[in-house]
């Protein structure tokens, strides 16, 4: 792991070997709610609804807080009002151009 990793709440442990599990929980996690975020897209996207669900912009924008107050100096806080703006901002109910 990177040195500029093991700060924030990764850094309260010190111990050596410690932070790696907490490092690889968290993205473990955050994994995790990126493929529900995809799942509920996919199945927003199949039901060709208005706007993508809110919920996923809640969800990941918890998460990508999540994951910056873990490793903040890793550059995560930057995706933490980007990813969940663009969800917001996605319509798969868009037509599609006559042939």
């Amino acid at each position: 792991f990177g040195a500029s990793e093991l700060h924030g709440v990764a850094a309260v442990f010190t111990g050596v070997g410690v932070a790696g599990p907490v490092w690889g929980l968290v993205h473990f996690w955050h994994a995790g709610l990126n493929m529900w975020i995809i799942g509920s897209h996919i199945q927003d996207w199949a039901l060709r609804t208005e706007r993508l669900r809110t919920s996923s912009a809640v969800i990941s924008f918890v998460g990508w807080l999540a994951l910056s107050a873990v490793i903040p100096s890793s550059g995560y806080l930057s995706l933490t009002l980007a990813a969940p703006t663009a969800l917001t901002l996605l319509r798969p109910a868009a037509k599609p151009h006559d042939a």
